[in-house]
């Protein structure tokens, strides 16, 4: 029997992801803790040992200015609700575009949704995936990061 998780991050997948998580853990002032593979969720922040938020971070190769909308499957957003209707602590996703970088604070599911899908990764899970449509109008901009190789 084969694994459920396939691996989808490539080394340079995860260090983009540090860096992000590096930044924003000295801009907001706050320790983290990478979750498992098998997380839906990225992150747990914690401030002065108190758990405070999980982070989901997203990398995207295409400009903010191509989609009317963010697309976010509806098992990240479900369960971000889910873990902070559990524990008291917020979810948010974080996501860099090459020309943006903002994060949403996950607060309800009440979007748009739709069939999408990506057939890249050679899964069949992703090819009929549920989604959300988030309007960039939720989202919150970041400043002051840029990658570096």
């Amino acid at each position: 029997m084969s694994s459920p998780f396939i691996p989808y991050q490539t080394a340079k997948d995860l260090d983009r992801e540090r860096q992000i998580i590096d930044f924003l853990s000295k801009k907001w002032q706050f320790e983290f803790q990478k979750l498992g593979d098998y997380s839906v969720f990225d992150f747990l922040c914690f401030r002065d040992n108190k758990a405070v938020a999980y982070i989901e971070v997203k990398t995207k190769n295409r400009s903010v200015k191509d989609y009317d909308t963010y697309i976010c499957t509806t098992k990240d957003v479900d369960h971000g609700l889910q873990l902070t209707a559990q524990s008291g602590i917020p979810s948010f996703v974080v996501v860099k575009w090459p020309d943006d970088f903002a994060y949403v604070k996950l607060t309800h599911n009440q979007y748009f949704t739709r069939k999408s899908g990506q057939k890249n990764r050679n899964d069949p899970r992703d090819y009929n995936e549920i989604v959300y449509e988030m309007p960039y109008s939720e989202f919150k901009r970041i400043k002051g990061f840029e990658f570096h190789d």
